[in-house]
């Protein structure tokens, strides 16, 4: 059940608006710190996930496996993934102390702990100490933490990575070879403009990545695939930009 809803036996189809509410809607505890951190939290709060077409998509999409939350920000699409996918546990890798704070509480007010790993560490190509950029705004000055590849600390069996670190994409995924040749997880990545999306595709592309043609949210993030499971993917009918 997904709340008050169960699923629908075709995740493909199109759903209507109380089937797609009841999807990104969520009766979590979520703590009470949240409130005035900007507008993800405020979605929390409100009991709303943050980012739903994208979301919407994901679960209609019905990846198994362990997922990747690369940038989770205060845990929305981390609570999203732990709570209503078919996701076998969650990486959730975010720098910024304050909301690592956060991941662990919505992780164990909700009882997740089992489900949910949060790496307070950036990820990039090399380990070690980074720069970092907290958020694309001229007022948010660099940050510095220590960084992980992904190839490191995660155990085979990834079926989903989504990614948005302000820039740092193209080297996060130079640090993931052997998980995107070997585990062929779905990707969600934004880019913010047109010389983001080539760098991207020029790291994928060796790998036999594909856009799908789907786009979400307001920042653009681009589903892209492994080639052999494109066809699974334009076959979803979901919302998107």
């Amino acid at each position: 059940m997904l709340n008050d809803l169960a699923p629908p036996p075709d995740r493909k189809r199109p759903l209507n608006s109380r089937e797609r509410r009841a999807i990104y809607s969520h009766k979590l505890k979520v703590p009470a710190e949240l409130n005035g951190q900007g507008r993800i939290a405020e979605h929390l709060l409100k009991g709303l996930f943050y980012e739903a077409n994208l979301l919407v998509h994901i679960w209609q999409a019905d990846i198994p496996g362990i997922y990747l939350d690369v940038g989770a920000n205060v845990g929305n699409h981390m609570a999203f993934f732990a709570h209503k996918t078919r996701a076998s546990h969650v990486f959730a890798f975010e720098p910024v102390c304050e909301h690592v704070g956060s991941c662990l509480d919505i992780a164990r007010l909700n009882g997740f702990p089992h489900k949910v790993s949060v790496v307070p560490f950036a990820v990039a190509e090399h380990p070690g100490m980074i720069n970092f950029t907290y958020q694309l705004l001229d007022h948010y000055p660099k940050r510095t933490a220590a960084a992980v590849r992904l190839d490191d600390v995660v155990p085979p069996g990834v079926g989903l990575i989504k990614m948005d670190i302000e820039g740092g994409e193209p080297a996060a995924l130079r640090g993931a070879t052997r998980i995107l040749s070997q585990d062929r997880p779905a990707l969600y990545i934004e880019a913010h403009d047109d010389a983001a999306l080539d760098e991207l595709m020029s790291v994928l592309r060796p790998f036999a990545y594909e856009l799908t043609g789907a786009v979400f949210n307001a920042s653009p993030t681009y589903e892209i695939v492994p080639s052999e499971k494109l066809e699974y993917f334009e076959d979803i009918q979901s919302e998107h930009n």
